[in-house]
């Protein structure tokens, strides 16, 4: 990877968003930056592993997998470069990803320690900007979604926008529908008049076992 190739790999960066070419060379001749390669099927991240890098997902795409504490509910969503992962894991109560993470393809990841992250903020404010930015996103999910109606589209839209990243690009839930209703506080008949409507919009389609999210934006949307 040449330099020119790097600089514009770190530009499209969502935390390097604005940041200028200068400061950016500067960056890279003041803090460790880890350039790491993956294979197809590869394990980048297990669940239960402690957030020590920020990582950001610079070449292919990964499947991101978080099952629930029983393993009844399993979601998959699919991640294209450039983007980041679960930045809000870096800091506060939990420090622990709570998901598996798959390269599909090859992959290459730029890995950056904490104390490096750190001090990369000090060097510039955009850089703190951008940063805050994306951790108020992430944080701003569970609120808006804590706040539940009467609408079941709107808990299961909750439950998908809550758990999933902005820019994924592809979302499955599995389980038995029984199962996914009662984790929602819906009853059968309620959960598939639901299915049916959200289907009839193009949001999503379904099986048995899988509901497939077709617009991540639709069901934001609806909160």
């Amino acid at each position: 990877m040449d330099n020119v190739s790097i600089f514009e790999i770190l530009m499209s960066l969502p935390v390097f968003n604005g940041v200028s070419r200068e400061r950016i060379a500067d960056v890279a001749g003041r803090i460790k930056l880890h350039f790491l390669k993956y294979s197809d099927g590869d394990q980048i991240i297990s669940s239960g592993d402690p957030c020590t890098h920020m990582r950001f997902l610079i070449s292919g795409a990964v499947k991101v997998l978080i099952s629930s504490s029983d393993d009844m509910i399993e979601v998959e969503q699919s991640i294209n470069a450039p983007s980041v992962f679960a930045l809000e894991y870096m800091y506060g109560r939990s420090i622990v990803y709570p998901f598996d993470v798959y390269a599909d393809g090859q992959v290459g990841i730029l890995e950056i320690a904490k104390n490096d992250f750190m001090a990369m903020l000090n060097l510039d404010q955009v850089f703190m900007l951008n940063f805050l930015n994306i951790m108020s996103t992430g944080a701003q999910k569970p609120v808006r979604c804590a706040v539940l109606s009467d609408s079941i589209v709107r808990r299961l839209a909750c439950c998908v926008v809550a758990i999933t990243q902005r820019d994924c690009e592809r979302i499955v839930l599995r389980g038995k529908h029984s199962t996914i209703h009662e984790a929602i506080g819906a009853d059968a008949k309620e959960f598939d008049e639901a299915l049916v409507s959200l289907k009839t919009q193009g949001v999503i389609d379904y099986s048995d076992t899988e509901i497939m999210v077709l617009s991540r934006v639709a069901l934001d949307a609806m909160l």
